[in-house]
């Protein structure tokens, strides 16, 4: 019996599949989605990127599912954009958003964006900004870092084929990032 998807009898009954309960538990809790402007032709699979920064003030134990590696998924042709949490935001709210702009599949394709921040509004400017280009003819000229080759996307942590930037953090920027 699948537990999580829409085959459970339990969340069928209470209201449609886990990812639909959490949706409605979150507008029950007062917070929403950050407004971030989607074009259409985007299909988007999961969009859990809730306005709330990481510094909040609320109770640990009432925000912390929301900081966590699965918060917006979309897709447009070849094009995918991942939009995750991670660190140990249970360990003093440590962690950062991490951004991934890339074509085709993780392993098989080029990487053109990895971004870190802890900041809600720089990853809804840097998503939108992403969102619009690749929808532009401009963007069919770029090429991105492709997995699997020389310059392996694992080993940095910040990319851009824009701006032409290949980072790798030290465990002291990943400290100051995490804590900021």
């Amino acid at each position: 019996m699948e537990w999580f998807g829409n085959k459970n009898p339990q969340l069928l009954k209470a209201g449609g599949t886990l990812c639909d309960i959490i949706t409605k538990i979150v507008k029950n809790l007062g917070f929403k989605n950050k407004e971030v402007n989607i074009p259409k032709e985007w299909k988007v699979y999961k969009n859990n990127f809730i306005d709330l920064e990481p510094t909040n003030s609320n109770p640990i134990d009432d925000v912390w599912h929301y900081f966590q590696e699965d918060i917006l998924q979309a897709s447009y042709k070849d094009f995918f954009i991942d939009l995750g949490f991670y660190g140990e935001y249970l360990d003093n709210r440590k962690g950062f958003f991490k951004l991934v702009v890339a074509k085709g599949d993780f392993g098989k394709g080029e990487l053109y964006e990895k971004y870190l921040s802890r900041s809600t509004e720089e990853v809804k400017e840097k998503l939108e900004f992403y969102f619009n280009l690749i929808l532009s003819k401009s963007f069919e000229n770029l090429s991105g870092l492709k997995y699997g080759e020389e310059e392996n996307e694992e080993e940095y942590d910040v990319y851009s084929s824009i701006n032409k930037t290949l980072r790798k953090l030290s465990d002291e920027d990943f400290e100051k990032l995490s804590s900021l």
